[in-house]
C-alpha cells in the first residue's frame, strides 16, 4: 500500500467517485463512464515498483491478458488499458464492476462494497459451503485458468478477495498481477503460495485449491489439511470426500507427489466428480504394466547377480546394513523461528537448510519466537524423504500478553501503563477503533458520540459512549485481543469512564445521557470454579445460557471468570430453575439447587391434564387421549 494518500487519479472519459479497495501492487476506483455505466478502475503506481523494468512487465501482462479477458465467462473483462496523462505516473485498466456485498446488481455508490469470495465466507465464519456450489465454482475458475495458462500467462495470487462476483458468477480478478508464468518476481498471498513459489501453473491451481478447502471445509488455509467436525452425510458425503481428494493432491507440498499439475487436470478431475465418476482416472492399465515391466527387470537383475557372485558380497554386508536416512526442512510463518529438538538442542533456524534424520525415526520439533507462542511439530521420516526433503511447517501463534512492570500494546496498536496489578490505556479510546467494533458487529445502535480533543498535545477525535455501550466494546475488544494472542482468557478488559469528563464541544445529548469518554483497563484474574449438584439429580445445566453438562453426577465446572453468573437447570417434568451466583476470584463454589415438581406431561409415561382428562403413551416421544373428548371438555373449549 502506498505510504501516503494520493489525488484522484484522472481516467479519460471517466469520473473517478471513490477509492474501494487496494493492495501492494495498485488500488481500485470507482468511476461513472460517459455512458452512466459503474465501472471499477485499478491504478497501479510507477513509485510503487522498485525499478522501471518491473513496472513495465506488470504493464506487459495487462496488455497481453485484456484481449483474452472478453473470451471466458470466468475473467473478469478488461474493458480499456492506458496509462497517466503524463505517461509516467501510473497505467490503469478499466473493468466490468462486481455485485454489491448485499444488493447484488442494485449498486449504490456511496456504499458500495464488491462481493468477494472473501466478502462471502467470513460472514458465517465456520459455515462450509454446499459441495455442489463449491464444485460449480472450482470446474469454472479452473477452466478460466485453463483459458489463461494456454495464452503463456499465470495469475500469480489466487486468492478468496482475488474471486469476485459478477451477477453472481465467479470470476477471477485483480489481473494485475497476470504475468508470462515462469516469472519469478515474488507476488502472493501467505497460504495460498505453494513451497516453491508463484508464477507457474502448478502454482496457480495450488491457490485454487486453497481456495476450495476454505470454502468446502469452512476453515481456514493455514489450517490444511484437517478436516471439520461436521462433513457431509447422506449422498453428499462421497462426493465432497472426492472434491477433499483434489484438494489435497493440487496442494500436496512436495511437488513431485502431485498427480494433478495443470488446470486441465484439474477441470477434468472436477467433471468427472460432477458426472459421478472419482476426482482421479483409473490407471489401471498403466499400474498392470508397470508391474509386469518391473517384474522382468527384477528376474533379468537376479539371473546377472547370481552369474556375477555380487549376491555374496551383499549378503555379507547385510548382516550389518546402514540405516537409511532421510532429507529434512522445516518451515515456520513467520520465519525466524528457532528449532529444537527432543533432547532441546538447538538445530536451526527457519527456514532451515537440509537436515538429516534416520528413515522411520518419530521426529517432535518445537519452534520458539519470541514474541510467539513455542509450538510443537511431529512427524515421521519416511523412506521417500532419502531422495526429496519431507518438510514440516507450523503458523506460530502471536503470544504479547501483559507483562507486569512493562508497557503492553493492545492489536491496535494503543499503549498501555503498567499499574499495581493491571494495565491502564494511556488514552481514550478513539473513532478508528471504534468503527472496526461497530463494523464487525454489524451493530449501529450503541450510544455514542465523537468528539474532537487533544490528547498528548495531539489531536485525536475520542468517543463519548454509555456504561453498557463501554462494557460491550470492552467485550468485543478482549475477544478481538485473545484471537490475535494478545490476551489470553485468563485477561479481563473493562471499561474505566471519566466521569467528571467536560469539554466545551461536548453536545447536550451526551451531558443528558452520560456519554463520557473512557480508557481500557487490562487485567489478569485468577479464575474460579463451580460445583454443581441438583435434588433430584439428572437436570441440564445451563450458564449464561449455554448448556455445559447434566448433573446426573455433581458436575465439576472449571477455569470461570470471577463475578456475576447466572444459573439454569432444566428436566423435564420439573420446573426450570435459574439462579444468579457471584463467583469469587480462585475460589470453589459449591451449590446444590432443589428442583420443584410440575403437572406437565412426562413422555412415556401415563399423564392427567387440569382437565383429568387421561394421556397414555404412544412411542417415546407422543401422548394419546384415553379416550374421545367429552362434552364437558369440550364446553370449557
Amino acid at each position: 500500500m502506498p505510504a501516503r494518500e494520493r489525488p484522484f487519479p484522472v481516467i479519460p472519459d471517466h469520473e473517478v467517485l471513490r477509492r474501494i479497495g487496494g493492495g501492494a501492487y495498485g488500488e481500485v476506483w470507482l468511476a461513472r463512464g460517459v455512458t452512466g455505466a459503474l465501472r471499477a478502475v485499478k491504478v497501479v503506481w510507477r513509485e510503487d515498483f522498485e525499478d522501471e523494468r518491473g513496472f513495465e512487465r506488470e504493464f506487459e501482462g495487462i496488455l497481453k491478458f485484456e484481449p483474452i479477458s472478453r473470451d471466458h465467462p470466468a475473467l473478469v473483462n478488461i474493458l480499456h488499458v492506458g496509462r497517466s496523462p503524463d505517461g509516467v505516473s501510473f497505467y490503469y485498466y478499466v473493468m466490468e464492476l462486481g455485485d454489491d456485498i448485499t444488493t447484488g446488481r442494485d449498486i449504490n455508490p456511496i456504499e458500495y462494497e464488491p462481493r468477494t469470495l472473501r466478502a462471502d465466507h467470513p460472514q458465517a465464519p465456520g459455515r462450509r459451503w454446499d459441495t455442489e456450489e463449491c464444485l460449480d465454482v472450482g470446474l469454472s475458475l479452473a477452466e478460466a485458468l485453463e483459458h489463461l495458462h494456454a495464452r503463456g500467462l499465470a495469475h500469480r495470487d489466487v486468492k478468496p478477495s482475488n474471486i469476485i462476483f459478477v451477477n453472481g458468477r465467479a470470476k477471477l480478478a485483480d489481473i494485475g498481477l497476470v504475468a508470462a508464468h515462469g516469472q519469478r518476481t515474488f507476488v502472493g498471498t501467505e497460504g495460498f503460495v505453494p513451497p516453491e513459489g508463484p508464477g507457474s501453473e502448478q502454482a496457480d491451481i495450488y491457490s485454487l485449491g486453497k481456495v476450495l478447502y476454505e470454502i468446502a471445509t469452512g476453515m481456514d488455509r493455514m489450517n490444511f489439511p484437517e478436516l471439520p467436525d461436521d462433513m457431509p452425510s447422506g449422498g453428499e458425503r462421497k462426493r465432497w470426500l472426492e472434491l477433499n481428494r483434489v484438494i489435497c493432491d493440487v496442494c500436496e507440498p512436495r511437488l513431485s507427489k502431485r498427480a494433478i499439475t495443470t488446470a486441465t487436470q484439474m477441470a477434468d478431475a472436477i467433471r468427472r466428480i460432477k458426472a459421478g465418476r472419482r476426482g482421479r482416472p483409473r490407471m489401471a492399465a498403466v499400474w498392470t504394466a508397470t508391474c509386469l515391466l518391473s517384474l522382468f527387470t527384477c528376474w533379468a537383475a537376479w539371473q546377472l547377480a547370481r552369474d556375477s557372485g555380487w549376491l555374496d558380497g551383499l549378503a555379507k554386508k547385510a548382516t550389518h546394513p546402514a540405516p537409511a536416512v532421510g532429507l529434512l526442512r522445516v518451515f515456520s510463518t513467520p520465519e525466524g523461528a528457532d528449532v529444537f529438538d527432543e533432547d532441546g538442542q538447538l538445530i536451526g533456524t527457519t527456514p532451515t537448510p537440509v537436515l538429516t534424520a534416520t528413515v522411520g525415526r518419530e521426529l517432535s520439533l518445537v519452534l520458539r519466537k519470541k514474541g510467539y507462542e513455542p509450538e510443537e511439530i511431529r512427524g515421521r521420516m519416511t523412506l521417500a524423504a532419502a531422495s526429496e526433503p519431507m518438510v514440516l511447517s507450523a503458523r506460530l501463534r502471536l503470544y504479547r500478553l501483559p507483562v507486569p512492570g512493562e508497557l503492553w500494546k493492545d492489536p491496535f496498536g494503543g499503549r498501555y501503563q503498567p499499574q499495581d496489578g493491571f494495565h491502564l490505556g494511556s488514552g481514550f479510546v478513539t473513532e478508528d477503533v471504534w468503527r472496526k467494533f461497530v463494523k464487525q458487529r454489524g451493530e449501529t445502535n450503541h450510544p455514542a458520540e465523537v468528539l474532537d480533543y487533544s490528547q498528548d498535545g495531539k489531536p485525536v477525535r475520542v468517543m463519548l459512549a454509555s456504561q453498557a455501550s463501554a462494557v460491550e466494546f470492552c467485550r468485543w475488544f478482549h475477544a478481538t485481543a485473545v484471537k490475535a494472542g494478545y490476551l489470553s482468557p485468563s485477561f479481563e478488559a473493562r471499561p474505566e469512564i471519566e466521569r467528571t469528563f467536560e469539554h466545551p464541544a461536548m453536545s447536550e445529548r451526551a451531558r443528558n445521557e452520560g456519554l463520557r469518554p473512557f480508557r481500557i483497563v487490562v487485567r489478569r484474574f485468577e479464575a474460579g470454579s463451580l460445583r454443581l449438584a441438583s435434588k433430584p439429580p439428572g437436570a441440564d445445566v445451563y450458564l449464561n445460557g449455554d448448556l455445559v453438562g447434566n448433573t446426573r453426577e455433581p458436575l465439576e465446572i472449571p477455569a470461570l471468570k470471577p463475578g456475576p453468573v447466572q444459573v439454569s437447570l432444566v428436566m423435564e417434568g420439573y420446573k426450570p430453575l435459574t439462579k444468579s451466583i457471584r463467583l469469587e476470584e480462585g475460589k470453589s463454589t459449591a451449590l446444590t439447587l432443589v428442583l420443584q415438581r410440575n403437572e406437565g406431561v412426562v413422555f412415556g409415561k401415563p399423564w392427567e391434564n387440569s382437565l383429568r382428562m387421561r394421556f397414555v403413551p404412544v412411542g417415546s416421544d407422543l401422548m394419546a387421549s384415553a379416550w374421545e373428548t367429552r362434552v364437558g371438555d369440550y364446553a370449557q373449549f
